[in-house]
């Protein structure tokens, strides 16, 4: 028997295992890799290009990711992550912007914008029904970006407090969808422009208006994203090796099935992959995404229990994919652009200038970064080779690149360009996943949710250490603080000697 079964291979269950070596822990993996929504692999033709198929930056108000970083000896790796930067496009209604002219309240715009919205943009319209939600959001938004230690922890606190406290319409945040809020805050034109400009689908991605106020809030408003050259993917990875090297094993191609209690004590874990395997456990870490617990067996812990069953509606796994184009030259060099991100409201959505090599060499595109509706658009057309893996990143159907390809130019406002070398797709809306990133449903209150997810079965050791049930859903810091407040918890293990002492986390309750 095991002391401790940790289920998943994930960021979440590689730093688990990492921490808890030592002991006798398990890792079990259903797939051949490890790192989950962590996928990082090279692109051919392009060389030096890690691309991201799943998560691909963090900021560095992400203490314990930051810290994990620097501990596993990655610092050399990390880079500026370009976001928007002035010289990118914004296609919309058939017009095409540069970002300095989308932010400059420019007549051009192709919106009917009340005279108090110009000038505003994505930005400056989302800070408009922020502090209309909540006034004194953006102050509070700054206080909290400008200080470190104790008083960052106390800015958090009082604005978690007061979040709670705000009301619309007399219902408190966490009932009130976000594109309610935009629709009754701004013109019909400028929540178009909102829509149209801003890369996601909205109304699949926007979760409920307490959600996107704490996702706003945990992101400082002049800060900057970071990446990792070797890939993200090298974060589980680095964790897994360390946890291997003490003596740690992971058993792959293990794909749980069924969880029950013994008469004796412990667990019992069934199997399903290679073989049929039964694992006894004292405790179990369940390091899995929702979609892979909902596909349990009905009769395993702990469907029975009707809080945990309210708690799996409370998230909404929004289907995403990506499409990275290589091409033998950069050839958007040709429209000015060789960094950051370019938006539309075509399919495409957001496209990101991967990599772009000086010279006339190759390059690559992350050329369709896509939810919601525009995630639909372009699965009917990747459906043509059949039902996708989803696991792992595969050459897109020709359809979708040839529709890919045009799009671009027509983006990029180019009649001609070499044509794409190689394609590589991932539609993360599949098993084991079921969708790219969760968002908080409304209606649902996270404080009242997290507590019941994380502990299912009240009083015994299993626990759920997901992306999901946490104040930072859909993000690897999330992860990390759920499973530190659990090795804290449930093993008594002390502060890691790497996390900074002034560290702000969320999860804190």
């Amino acid at each position: 028997m095991w002391d401790i079964a940790v289920v998943g291979a994930g960021i979440g269950g590689c730093y688990l295992a990492y921490r808890l070596a030592g002991q006798r822990v398990a890792l079990f993996e259903a797939s051949r890799r490890v790192g989950g929504r962590l996928c990082s692999a090279p692109l051919p033709g392009v060389p030096g290009a890690a691309a991201e198929y799943g998560a691909m930056r963090f900021d560095a108000t992400e203490h314990v990711l930051v810290d994990l970083v620097l501990h596993l000896g990655l610092q050399e790796e990390v880079f500026p992550f370009d976001f928007g930067r002035p010289e990118n496009l914004t296609y919309i209604r058939g017009v095409r912007l540069r970002e300095h002219q989308l932010h400059s309240g420019a007549q051009t715009l192709p919106y009917r914008l009340r005279p108090e919205e110009l000038g505003l943009a994505r930005d400056g319209l989302v800070d408009l029904v922020a502090e209309r939600a909540m006034p004194g959001f953006s102050a509070m938004r700054a206080e909290s970006a400008g200080c470190r230690g104790r008083p960052a922890v106390l800015a958090v606190e009082r604005y978690r407090q007061a979040r709670r406290a705000a009301r619309w319409q007399g219902r408190p945040l966490h009932e009130v969808p976000w594109t309610e809020l935009t629709e009754a805050v701004l013109s019909p034109d400028a929540a178009a422009l909102l829509e149209d400009s801003g890369g996601y689908d909205g109304r699949e991605s926007a979760g409920s208006a307490a959600y996107h106020l704490d996702a706003m809030f945990q992101t400082p408003p002049e800060g900057g994203y970071l990446g990792l050259r070797c890939g993200f993917q090298e974060v589980p990875r680095s964790l897994h090796r360390r946890f291997t090297q003490a003596g740690g094993l992971t058993f792959f191609g293990h794909r749980l099935v069924r969880l029950e209690r013994t008469r004796t004590g412990g667990y019992r874990l069934w199997f399903d992959g290679d073989d049929q395997r039964e694992v006894l456990a004292r405790a179990v870490l369940l390091a899995l995404p929702a979609h892979a617990v909902e596909c349990l067996e009905s009769k395993a812990l702990p469907f029975h229990h009707a809080a945990f069953r309210h708690g799996l509606a409370s998230l909404h796994r929004v289907p995403a994919a990506k499409l990275f184009l290589t091409y033998p030259v950069a050839w958007w060099r040709r429209a000015g652009v060789a960094r950051g991100r370019s938006t539309s409201d075509l399919p495409v959505r957001q496209l990101w200038y991967w990599t772009t090599p000086d010279g006339d060499g190759p390059g690559a595109l992350l050329a369709v970064y896509a939810d919601g509706a525009a995630h639909r658009y372009w699965k009917a057309l990747a459906d043509d080779l059949g039902p996708a893996a989803s696991r792992r990143p595969g050459p897109a159907s020709p359809r979708l690149v040839e529709r890919a390809h045009d799009m671009l130019l027509e983006l990029h406002g180019l009649t001609t360009a070499p044509r794409p070398a190689a394609s590589r797709w991932q539609d993360w809306s599949g098993d084991p996943y079921g969708g790219a990133w969760p968002v908080w449903r409304p209606g649902y209150d996270a404080d009242a949710v997290i507590p019941v997810m994380r502990r299912p079965l009240p009083g015994e050791p299993v626990l759920w250490i997901s992306d999901g049930w946490t104040p930072r859903p859909g993000s690897v810091e999330g992860v990390l603080e759920a499973a530190e407040r659990v090795l804290h918890e449930e093993f008594r293990l002390p502060r890691p000697v790497w996390l900074r002492p002034d560290a702000v986390c969320w999860d804190v309750r």
